[in-house]
């Protein structure tokens, strides 16, 4: 009797499988929409992007803009100890070639 019932298993898996796993999945899709409830919309969600930008202009809300600080490369990234904080250097090099003379 054991094989009979393991030949029909074998024969039929494929067309008894795809209906069982259809109606838990769909079971499953609606439950988990039940418990989150309705999804907000695209609009709302702000980018990694938009947030930076966000959070950059109101660091410069209460800066005056005209004034930046001469700043070394730094392999750690931003201005070297030395440096942070300093007013531009008119008599800098820089600022006498003929690539930036619209600087100064």
């Amino acid at each position: 009797m054991w094989p009979v019932v393991w030949t029909a298993m074998r024969t039929y898996a494929p067309y008894v499988t795809f209906p069982v796993a259809f109606v838990v999945g769909a079971v499953g899709y609606h439950l988990e929409w039940f418990i989150r409830g309705t999804p907000k919309p695209r609009e709302e969600e702000k980018g990694i992007l938009e947030l930076r930008e966000e959070r950059k202009l109101q660091e410069q809300v209460g800066k005056d803009s005209t004034q930046t600080c001469v700043c070394s490369f730094s392999p750690t990234g931003g201005c070297s100890g030395s440096k942070r904080g300093e007013l531009e250097d008119k008599n800098h090099p820089l600022f006498h070639s003929p690539e930036y003379q619209f600087i100064a």
